[in-house]
């Protein structure tokens, strides 16, 4: 291994210990994110039930909490191998067609993130650019409810990439464990 190919798999090793960092941090917030919108939902509901008058704004705030936790914790879900996955095509191949089929299936989710991030950029950007506010019960700048969007999409390339690079041992990408 040349000094050049050295430099550049410490880089990116260190690219991929920062993005490891993120999506755990990010995949942690979305569960509390998830969590807190349970608490709120109950919350409403018991201030309903006994007539204290109603939280309106809770409904609003849960829509955005999920919206966001969806796809910040999508690189956390990715990262585990919890998405769905079409095993059973894989399982019934030989193993070199098996691993075909796999990366090919990378390429997709490379090709897919990459076109969030593309897309979700652009309308992140335009909506910054146009001063665009939602108006519910609170007003938010709308590139902000946008933002989710690239992020996840860059975050998610990262892992697919990587997987191209660095790719598991053949026979080694384990389901997620449940606990």
């Amino acid at each position: 291994m040349t000094d050049r190919q050295s430099a550049a798999r410490r880089i990116f090793g260190a690219v991929l210990l920062w993005h490891g960092r993120i999506v755990s941090m990010l995949g942690h917030a979305a569960g509390w994110a998830f969590g807190l919108a349970a608490a709120l939902i109950c919350a409403d509901i018991g201030v309903r039930y006994f007539g204290l008058g109603a939280l309106p704004w809770v409904i609003e705030l849960t829509e955005y909490l999920m919206f966001g936790a969806a796809f910040l914790g999508a690189p956390w879900v990715l990262k585990h191998n919890g998405h769905v996955s079409l095993d059973i095509l894989a399982t019934k191949l030989p193993p070199g067609a098996a691993r075909s089929v796999e990366t090919l299936a990378w390429g997709f989710g490379l090709a897919a993130s990459l076109a969030m991030l593309v897309y979700g950029a652009a309308a992140s950007f335009s909506a910054w650019q146009d001063n665009m506010v939602t108006v519910k019960t609170w007003s938010y700048e709308e590139w902000l409810l946008l933002l989710p969007i690239p992020v996840a999409g860059f975050l998610m390339a990262i892992d697919f990439a990587s997987r191209f690079v660095l790719p598991p041992p053949a026979g080694k990408r384990a389901p997620v464990a449940m606990p």
